[in-house]
């Protein structure tokens, strides 16, 4: 009869397992999957609007105006709505500044006082007002390459796409907090991509996102979700699936910025995690669960092998094979990313990570958030 001792290390080698093989499908998933095709020429671009909510964004609102005028698309295709959400600093005077010297199609959507407030808001009011069949949305602190919208509206290769998702990364600094933030985020996005692409998507990220208007306002906008503040990202995607379709394209790839301060890191995975429990679809909670106690295994293991309820021996096989499947999955999309230095994070990602998840465990369900100046219950 088997002890107590031995179906403790049935119970955890079977989940480590079951990731093994979760690590191994999505890898060989994400290697089959074509790249995206690159545009056929301007005379097939379809024509786009670009939409990018603002509030209180005067510091990094002109590089994402540079990089939008930059863009190597027909102008005569391409608007570009910034929707204010109610700023307070300089966010509308530096758009009329920079509008005064541009020739570009940019329209600065203003924020009046009887309207609804949220990023929502502001991105309803700019696709309504747009004149476009795709939408593109991306984020104030972002940084995009030329291609950009020419990789993402040719993403949209058949009438039953609806909806595009692309890859976010966070961009390059040298602080160590933001090495681990860079490859947190690497790991979120990749998990976004894998998902989608074998057919049960679980999150993307509103910074690099497109869909066609008529499927948006057929769906009723961002009816589901409505009592989230966030969420204009997944809950939209969740409605538009299966028409939803994953760019893997280096130049369709967004950066944004890292966080200065743990403090703001940490508001913002709340905000995400926050969401989880609000999803009809059961799958994502039950994913979120199972990598949750995966990944604090390492403190209990560590804990019962100091104990001597655990041998040195099986601890550090257990603890080994869970660090060599994440540095599998992570040497899948480093390349891709054009992020090599963030696989040098990993083992410090390893012996850390355990620990913020314990700390989300109780801060998520517990406290709400703050978000742009803004308080909300979690």
């Amino acid at each position: 009869m088997m002890t107590l001792h031995g179906f403790l290390i049935c119970i955890l080698f079977a989940l480590l397992l079951v990731y093994l093989f979760w690590v191994l499908h999505k890898m060989i998933a994400w290697h089959v999957y074509g790249r995206t095709p690159k545009p056929r020429g301007n005379a097939d671009a379809p024509t786009v609007t670009v939409i990018v909510p603002v509030r209180n964004e005067a510091k990094n609102i002109k590089a994402i105006l540079d990089d939008l005028s930059n863009q190597n698309y027909p102008d005569g295709k391409l608007e570009i709505l910034i929707s204010d959400d109610h700023s307070d600093d300089d966010t509308a005077s530096v758009v009329a500044s920079y509008l005064t010297t541009s020739t570009k199609n940019i329209l600065w959507v203003p924020s009046m006082q009887h309207q609804p407030t949220g990023k929502k808001a502001a991105l309803t009011k700019a696709i309504d007002l747009s004149k476009n069949e795709i939408i593109l949305t991306t984020d104030a602190d972002c940084r995009i390459g030329k291609e950009w919208v020419g990789s993402m509206a040719s993403a949209f290769s058949s009438a039953d796409i609806n909806m595009v998702t692309g890859f976010v990364v966070t961009g390059n600094q040298h602080a160590l907090l933001s090495r681990l933030e860079q490859l947190d985020q690497l790991v979120l996005s990749a998990v976004g991509a894998v998902s989608l692409i074998t057919g049960r998507p679980l999150l993307c990220s509103g910074a690099n996102i497109g869909f066609r208007k008529k499927a948006f306002m057929d769906l009723g906008g961002y009816s589901y979700g409505a009592k989230d503040a966030s969420g204009d990202d997944t809950y939209l995607m969740l409605c538009m699936s299966p028409a939803v379709r994953f760019n893997k394209d280096p130049d369709a790839v967004v950066s944004t910025q890292s966080h200065p301060h743990l403090k703001d890191l940490i508001q913002q995975r709340i905000r995400w995690g926050s969401k989880v429990k609000n999803y009809n679809e059961k799958r994502i909670l039950y994913f979120g669960v199972f990598m949750a106690v995966l990944n604090l295994l390492p403190i209990l293991i560590s804990v019962l092998c100091i104990a001597g309820y655990l041998g040195l021996t099986i601890a550090l096989l257990w603890l080994m094979m869970k660090f060599v499947a994440d540095l599998l999955f992570v040497s899948s999309f480093v390349g891709f990313a054009n992020q090599p230095r963030v696989f040098w994070m990993v083992p410090v990602y390893f012996v850390l990570y355990p620990f913020y998840t314990l700390a989300a465990a109780f801060l998520i369900p517990m406290r709400g958030y703050e978000w742009k100046g803004r308080a909300y219950n979690g």
